[in-house]
């Protein structure tokens, strides 16, 4: 599913923030189910001067998202640049 977020927080923050709210969903237990529910979150943070539109920050976020599916799942993954390509794609949590 999709979520976006627009908030104050600082990429630190809000990296911190998700990933606290990714750990906690892979707390939880369901009876008579096994295992545990884990969540692959996409991150793009941008400042009030990027030029990229709310769809065009949406979808970065969203191939944020498959590139923390494709390469750990439960993670997050996160850009490491302004550029928001998929060159700049990192997974900051669980740290590597």
């Amino acid at each position: 599913s999709e979520m976006c977020i627009e908030t104050g927080l600082s990429k630190p923050l809000a990296v911190a923030f998700l990933d606290e709210l990714r750990c906690k969903v892979a707390e939880l237990k369901y009876p008579d189910i096994d295992g545990s529910t884990t969540v692959s979150i996409g991150v793009c943070i941008a400042g009030p001067d990027c030029s990229l539109t709310d769809r065009e920050l949406r979808d970065r976020a969203n191939q944020a998202k498959k590139f923390a599916k494709d390469h750990d799942k439960n993670c997050l993954a996160t850009y490491d640049g302004l550029r928001f390509v998929p060159e700049e794609l990192r997974v900051v949590r669980p740290e590597r």
